[in-house]
């Protein structure tokens, strides 16, 4: 705001100890020139190079520091001698910024074949096959059987999702003696699935599947899709080879 005189939306962050919602009393606006604004990747970025290639053990906010004093850098016009403070250590971050699995669930990593939800997705748009919560599982299973899909989320009128229901779920329900092929489908749905939207990273894929939860893609209060692990091995085979043959 200082540079540009113009206010900047307010967003949620992943970097802790400072862009705090409060100033410090002894902050004082008349010594201040200028103002750099960096994002949480380029915090955590610049963080991991300073362990490895300089060997300093900071955290998060040191890396913000170091990181906005490099693009204050990049726009001098001559040399200058910086003078930068590193305020943390990295103890308090080995779970976060040090922890590849944290920083690809935040889309802070990406793995070696990069892309989004939507690329796994495909550009070829995906009618999600669905049935209501009174759905019986008599209707469930007609409706696998004739869509040739074996998991079908359960959703209500106004689209909110209630879960979703899969032929494990149905085979288990119908076994166990405790259901009948009248049920509702609302009985025996599941709630282990995810919802990801199509800008999320692919990163988070692998882990969510791991975990053994169903993947739903949501945009914009639409679902696109059911993403299942045969998506994500199709989609990173193809970018492997892709990179092979560049």
């Amino acid at each position: 705001y200082v540079r540009t005189g113009k206010l900047v939306p307010a967003h949620s962050y992943k970097v802790e100890g400072f862009g705090e919602d409060f100033l410090p009393g002894t902050m004082d606006f008349s010594v201040l020139d200028d103002v750099v604004r960096v994002s949480d990747k380029e915090c955590f970025d610049m963080t991991r190079r300073l362990v490895r290639e300089e060997g300093i053990y900071c955290g998060g906010s040191s890396g913000a520091a170091v990181a906005a004093a490099v693009k204050w850098a990049e726009r001098q016009l001559e040399p200058r001698n910086i003078l930068v403070i590193l305020p943390d250590s990295a103890v308090r971050y080995l779970s976060k910024v040090f922890d590849d699995t944290w920083m690809k669930e935040n889309g802070f990593l990406e793995p070696e074949y990069g892309g989004t939800v939507a690329d796994v997705l495909g550009q070829t748009p995906r009618f999600v096959f669905s049935v209501p919560p009174s759905a019986t599982l008599r209707e469930v299973i007609a409706v696998m059987k004739h869509q040739q899909v074996s998991q079908l989320p359960v959703i209500e009128e106004g689209g909110r999702l209630v879960g979703i229901v899969s032929e494990v779920d149905v085979l288990k329900a119908l076994v166990d003696g405790k259901h009948r092929e009248t049920a509702p489908a609302s009985e025996v749905a599941s709630t282990n699935f995810a919802i990801l939207e199509p800008s999320n990273s692919a990163a988070l894929l692998s882990d969510l599947f791991a975990k053994g939860l169903t993947v739903l893609v949501q945009d914009g209060g639409r679902f696109a899709g059911v993403l299942t692990k045969i998506d994500l091995i199709d989609f990173i085979a193809k970018r492997l080879r892709h990179s092979a043959a560049s």
